[in-house]
């Protein structure tokens, strides 16, 4: 950790009476670095966000005013804020005890689309509308679909320059060559539309049990640097597709029935799979982007892409092959 954040940290939580006796590192995410921030009496969690050049989404921000807005209508299931740094970019939550959430049961797929219903029954209140648009949200289908060509176009560039010619092959053909020769689409999916099942809703964005634990049969919710008001098709397909936890068809189709109920809105499944044709492709991208983690592994390079190539076949025969 770097001595200037150190001291930030320290002068911060000495000012409320908290004392650090150690900094456990968590895990180095990409876009985030997470410590546990242990003394005597409990732990905490320290989050320091990333930034980029040419990236103007304010994580922190994004964070603790998602947070802010959730506790403030008795949200209990998640973290609740220390303290913040804005010029050193760091948060530090409490912590959450509990286990991450592997194999979901049926009870936990549930629980969590209560959650994400329980969001949208305080999308009207004031405070929600100082909440800014979902990081990477648009209001047409087009955009999403060039937004993920884009994504795809730039990976391709690594690939090259780094010398990938075989895995750039597979991505052009199988990815790039899917995107280009999509059709266009009409729908058009703002806030402003009369029909309520094209609104955008509250979300975390980041969906999934990779953000979340399990403690007494509860689950807890944590990392809302994404949230913000979204596109609710994205959010089906996230909810759906996301790589860890892949779900059958049958299943799926039964989650999405109940949440459509908890939400009162009906889900358009012809329009889902339209989402789910081109988020199936900047999923494997993500997917794909793990091979630079360990350099110079050849073993662990064909793991990822085969994990890649397993899930892309795996969304496509289960939503696309009819």
């Amino acid at each position: 950790m770097d001595n200037s954040l150190k001291i930030s940290i320290d002068k911060n939580l000495e000012k409320i009476g908290i004392k650090v006796e150690s900094l456990v590192p968590i895990n180095t995410g990409r876009n985030s670095l997470t410590w546990e921030i242990r003394n005597k009496e409990t732990s905490y969690f320290l989050k320091k966000y990333k930034s980029y050049p040419n990236d103007n989404r304010n994580r922190l921000n994004n964070e603790i005013n998602f947070i802010d807005l959730l506790l403030s209508k008795n949200f209990k299931n998640i973290p609740k804020p220390i303290c913040f740094s804005r010029k050193y970019n760091w948060a530090i939550f409490s912590w959450l005890n509990g286990k991450p959430v592997k194999n979901p049961n049926s009870k936990d797929w549930y629980r969590l689309i209560n959650f994400l219903a329980d969001i949208q029954k305080i999308k009207h209140y004031k405070k929600s509308s100082k909440i800014s648009i979902a990081s990477e949200t648009f209001s047409n289908f087009n955009s999403h679909k060039n937004f993920i060509e884009n994504r795809i176009r730039s990976f391709q560039v690594i690939l090259k320059n780094k010398g990938f010619k075989d895995l750039n092959n597979w991505v052009d053909e199988n990815l790039t060559n899917k995107i280009m020769n999509y059709k266009d689409h009409k729908y058009i999916i703002t806030p402003k539309l009369s029909d309520k099942n094209f609104e955008y809703i509250l979300s975390p964005s980041d969906i999934g049990f990779h953000n979340c634990i399990k403690n007494n049969q509860k689950l807890y919710f944590f990392d809302f640097e994404y949230a913000g008001w979204d596109d609710p098709y994205k959010q089906y397909t996230d909810l759906i597709i996301q790589p860890e936890n892949v779900l059958k068809l049958s299943i799926a189709k039964d989650i999405l029935e109940k949440f459509s109920d908890l939400l009162n809105k009906n889900i358009n499944i012809d329009l889902l799979r339209e989402y789910i044709y081109i988020y199936r492709l900047k999923w494997t991208i993500i997917i794909l982007k793990q091979i630079f983690i360990q350099k110079n592994n050849e073993n662990y390079k064909e793991k990822i892409f085969s994990k890649a190539r397993s899930y892309y076949e795996k969304t496509e025969k289960i939503w696309l092959s009819d």
